[in-house]
């Protein structure tokens, strides 16, 4: 029986630079470019603003003031949604900024510009 020990090795070669990407591919979902699972961090200004916002919503319910403070809180999330779509550190962080990003949109269009 005779083996091409070049094909052999090309395919050996393959499969498991294909099984590699494979598992960083996997990998990336959430761990960021340094290896560490990375599902919350510390909340940047715009989390911040929406926060604020929210709280505040609380307790001004009513009048143009209170529509102030809604569509601060709105536009700060679509920006925090924005930046973590195209900058999350892993793909988890991409896939939550999508979501929070179309509801919020949804809920805009809902309630009415």
């Amino acid at each position: 029986m005779y083996v091409n020990w070049l094909d052999f090795a090309t395919s050996c070669t393959q499969d498991a630079i294909s099984h590699t990407l494979s598992l960083m591919r996997t990998n990336r979902i959430w761990r960021d470019n340094d290896g560490k699972v990375v599902l919350w961090q510390m909340p940047n200004i715009w989390l911040a603003v929406w926060l604020v916002a929210v709280l505040a919503g609380f307790f001004i319910s009513k009048g143009k003031l209170a529509s102030v403070i809604h569509w601060i809180g709105s536009g700060a999330l679509i920006i925090w949604a924005l930046l973590e779509i195209f900058r999350g550190v892993n793909y988890f962080r991409r896939a939550l900024g999508t979501v929070v990003l179309l509801v919020t949109v949804a809920s805009i269009i809902k309630t009415g510009l």
